[in-house]
């Protein structure tokens, strides 16, 4: 396997376990299993050949995301209990 190969494989790794973490955190009870996974692919994303944007965009877009979820969720509950 070429080390372009190599490299590309680990990008795309670290990205589904960046996905898999996200979604695992949109349930609260799988948070103790889905911020493990995305702290690893977090680190993975770091030390990979990707550049800063790319890197910025992976990182912090899934931890907005699933965040937002969180006061949606929140907003809607406390918005049917009225």
């Amino acid at each position: 396997m070429s080390e372009q190969n190599k490299t590309s494989t680990r990008t795309i790794l670290s990205k589904a376990i960046i996905i898999l973490a996200t979604l695992l955190c949109l349930n609260p009870f799988s948070v103790i299993l889905g911020v493990p996974l995305y702290l690893i692919g977090t680190l993975a994303i770091l030390f990979s050949p990707m550049d800063t944007n790319a890197k910025l965009v992976w990182i912090v877009i899934p931890a907005f995301s699933a965040i937002a979820f969180y006061f949606l969720a929140i907003y809607i509950i406390m918005a049917l209990h009225k």
